[in-house]
This record gives structure tokens, sequence and C-alpha cells, in this order.
């Protein structure tokens, strides 16, 4: 039988060294796996997964029955069809789609599918609403205790204190070309759209912005935003320099070459754009200590050298 189906589903023999790694979780880490599904490179077992996986959301692995090595996922958010985020989306992207792990794609290419399983840790029916924060949560708990080796991140509700290698951040700096930013912003300039899409594109702004977080973004966007030289000494605007006034973030981020979600970011937080040089130290705009200010653009050469408005 190609399909383990354990605790509330008929019970089927898996392949000795399935059963060794089931074994394992179990002895080991004191996790009981719901279900386990191997040879998935069988044509009839892939028919078999529609039926049992497209219903349940849950937390799952991915394991390499070579190696041992493994990926720890979740699975529960619905979209764009009644399939989108469940456990057989998970799979099917994962193994078959190669649209998931780069890192399980690599391993499929060097060790063949049939040398995979796919073993369900926890499921939820649909029905039962499962939050996203409990998903992450559980999620983060599997990963903790098990140390998946094909996860890039580890901590599911904390990816933020995790980094590229210098070797992987010099790699992105070499791929991504002059010829490559021209060739992506050419994609649609001078495109023009039907009149059934842009209908289409005006329904969805409409949908987005009524979402409380979107329409915060957008106003949060379109926020002025006061820029000083950055003293690099002591992490403080400089001193006896006059800050440039943008009235938007978006201004803000032509002119000095950053992204727009690094500046809000930095205006929230501790004010300090540090990703290129020259470095600079961003708030928000303020009435009161600002009404002297008035709505100034650096010169490229202010931009380059990192100078105030006035220095």
């Amino acid at each position: 039988m190609d399909i383990l189906l354990l605790t509330s589903f008929p019970f089927a023999l898996p392949s000795k060294r399935l059963q060794t790694y089931i074994t394992k979780l179990s002895d080991n880490f004191g996790v009981e796996s719901e279900m386990a599904i191997e040879f998935l490179h069988k044509e009839s077992v892939q028919t078999s997964l529609v039926n049992i996986l497209r219903s349940y959301s849950g937390i799952y692995l991915v394991i390499n029955l070579i190696n041992g090595d493994c990926y720890i996922g979740k699975a529960g958010r619905l979209g764009k069809t009644p399939e989108h985020g469940t456990m057989l989306d998970r799979l099917r992207r994962h193994l078959y789609y190669e649209s998931g792990s780069k890192r399980i794609k690599a391993a499929i290419e060097e060790h063949g599918l049939d040398n995979f399983a796919f073993v369900v840790l926890e499921t939820f029916s649909l029905s039962q609403n499962i939050t996203e924060d409990f998903m992450i949560k559980r999620e983060t708990y599997y990963q903790t205790l098990l140390t998946p080796q094909y996860n890039v991140i580890l901590a599911a509700e904390n990816p933020s204190g995790w980094s590229h290698t210098e070797e992987t951040k010099q790699y992105m700096r070499d791929t991504y070309t002059q010829e490559r930013r021209d060739w992506i912003g050419n994609l649609n300039r001078d495109k023009i759209l039907s009149d059934s899409t842009r209908a289409k594109m005006s329904i969805a702004a409409t949908v987005r912005f009524q979402d409380p977080e979107e329409r915060a973004k957008v106003i949060s966007n379109t926020s002025a935003v006061v820029v000083f030289p950055l003293d690099k000494t002591t992490s403080k605007p400089q001193e006896d320099t006059i800050p440039y006034l943008f009235n938007t973030i978006n201004d803000a981020a032509v002119i000095l070459g950053y992204n727009r979600k690094t500046i809000r970011k930095s205006r929230d937080s501790d004010g300090i754009l540090t990703k290129r040089a020259p470095q600079w130290f961003v708030r928000a705009y303020n009435p009161r200590l600002d009404s002297n200010l008035t709505p100034s653009i650096p010169t490229p050469e202010q931009v380059e050298q990192g100078k105030g408005y006035l220095s």
C-alpha cells in the first residue's frame, strides 16, 4: 500500500524505511504522525491524493528517505480556488510543480521523487477556522523540535533574524545587472490594457483599499517625511544641517534610491537607513517641529555625498 493513514483513518503498512522514520519521530521526539504518503512518483498515488488531502489544513513534513533531511511547513490559508493553501496544494507545489522550496527541488533532482515521502504531523478541518497565528505557532514548534535541513528559516514566527550569506549577497549583486533592471522595467511599459482589464484592476484596487491594513499602508506611503544626513558616530542626525522635507515616502524612495518599505520601516523604528551608503536618518513630519521647513529635494551630488540641505 502506498499511503499510510494513522489515527482516525484506515491503517496500511508503510515501507520499512518510512516506518523507521515514523518510529524515530515517535520515540525520539514524541511526535505521532497522522498520515504518511510515499511512492509519490506513482500515478495511482497522485490520483488518490486529491480526495485525501484537499479538505485538510495543518502541519506537514517532506522527508528525504535516503538521508533523513526534511522540510516542515504549514497549510491552511484558502485562496483563489478551494484547493489553494490546503495540504494538497502544498504537496503539489513542493513535489510536483517545483514552485515551493528550492532546496526540495534540488534534492529531488539529485535523489529522485521516489525517495521522498509526505508526512502529516497535524491536521485541521478547513471548517474549524484555525487562525494564521495558531498555525505559525504550531509550525514554529515543530521546526524548533526537529530542526529541518531544507527550511531556510527555522523560526517561522521571527524570520527577521535570518540573513543571506556573503556569497549569496554577491551572487544577487552580480545577477541583478542594469540590463536585467531595464528588462523588468520595460515589461509593461507602453502596454495598452483592454477596457475589461482596466475594469478588473479598478475593482481589485477598490476592494484592496477597503482592507484597513492596506489603507493604512497607502496613507503611510503618502505621508511626509523628514530626512537628515546620519552622524555615523552617534547614529543620530548630523548637527547644524537643515534636513530635506519630502511630501511623500514615494518621493524620498525615488530620490534617495531606497525601497518605500525600507523607508517606512526605518521611520517607524530607529530612523536609520543603513543598507547603502551614504546613510540617512528619517522620521515622520511633525507640524509642530517642522513648520519652518519647506519641501526640498537634494541634488544628485548631495545624495551621493550624503550632505544636508545647506551643508
